[in-house]
């Protein structure tokens, strides 16, 4: 068996049709979607959003942020 990397625009409806036809073929076993930003740096930005919600951040502004 070999392996195959299919890269597609998900938001044209040729390409979804596309791979869901493969899909019924029994040919894709998963579909894994690469991110461009690293893991960790997700998790902080996520983590600092819900301490801002929780009230435990203070907000900056953007007007603020090289003084």
């Amino acid at each position: 068996m070999k392996t195959v990397i299919v890269e597609y625009n998900p938001k044209n409806i040729r390409h979804l049709s596309i791979i869901e036809m493969l899909k019924t073929f029994g040919l894709i076993k998963s579909l894994e979607e690469k991110s461009s930003y690293n893991k960790k740096f997700v998790e902080k930005i996520k983590e600092s959003e819900q301490e801002i919600e929780e009230g435990k951040g203070k907000p900056i502004k953007t007007d603020d942020l090289w003084k």
